[in-house]
């Protein structure tokens, strides 16, 4: 059985397949990103929880762009920018949980990295402190231990070589990006790393493993309370 049906069948969460559609091309982005954004919300607001809505609050103050020249996402105070072109081929696999419970294509995969850089947005805007408390426990906690690692993004070579506020930063926004798409797809992704099954799976990919269920569950808290604050 694949670790991600035993996930599956596991923690109960099952995730909305993506459907499969032909529209989000590096060349419609170039010839029409009006088309191209209407097709990414749309596909985004069938698959995700609460992504369009924190993408429209951060969109009171930001303009969104599809730059055909690359793949990766990038996000400040007055842009959300998700690359037209194809994500490499290993991408999904070392960085996205369960991501082949996602059917992730050239399409879906745009959704994710979207939904990560809105994750950006919600600490951007965040007007209370307890998502910024949060993100300087992980920055803290990954200065003093760099093994600690909440996310298989910020644990990635590029941000290996970067600071540990960097690599927290990526933590944090990765954790809300899980929350925004199912909030059962980010408690699945925290029992995750408390299963001692898992540990190489963990290791894989760069991982911690969080064996306290309190803290655990806190965590999850702290991101709820935080997001859902932001969304008022």
């Amino acid at each position: 059985m694949s670790i991600c049906a035993i996930l599956s069948d596991t923690f109960g969460y099952k995730s909305t397949h993506f459907r499969k559609i032909n529209m989000l091309t590096t060349s419609l982005a170039e010839q029409s990103p009006e088309d191209y954004s209407g097709e990414l919300l749309r596909l985004a607001q069938s698959t995700t929880t609460f992504t369009v809505p924190a993408l429209f609050r951060a969109m009171e103050t930001r303009d969104l762009a599809f730059p055909t020249n690359t793949w990766l996402g990038y996000s400040n105070d007055r842009t959300i920018s998700v690359g037209a072109q194809p994500v490499p081929a290993d991408w999904n696999d070392k960085t996205v949980f369960q991501h082949r419970l996602f059917n992730l294509n050239v399409q879906t995969e745009k959704v994710y990295i979207l939904s990560h850089e809105v994750a950006h947005c919600v600490v951007f805007d965040s007007r209370a402190n307890l998502l910024r408390d949060f993100g300087a426990t992980l920055k803290e906690t990954r200065s003093y231990n760099p093994d600690i690692r909440y996310s298989a993004t910020g644990s990635r070579e590029f941000y290996k070589q970067q600071s540990p506020d960097k690599q927290a930063h990526e933590d944090l926004a990765e954790l809300i990006n899980m929350y925004l798409i199912n909030p059962d797809y980010l408690k699945a992704f925290l029992r995750f790393l408390g299963e001692a099954r898992f540990s190489a799976e963990r290791n894989r990919v760069g991982l911690t493993t969080l064996e306290d269920n309190v803290l655990r569950d806190q965590i999850y808290e702290v991101i709820h309370t935080g997001v859902q604050a932001e969304l008022r």
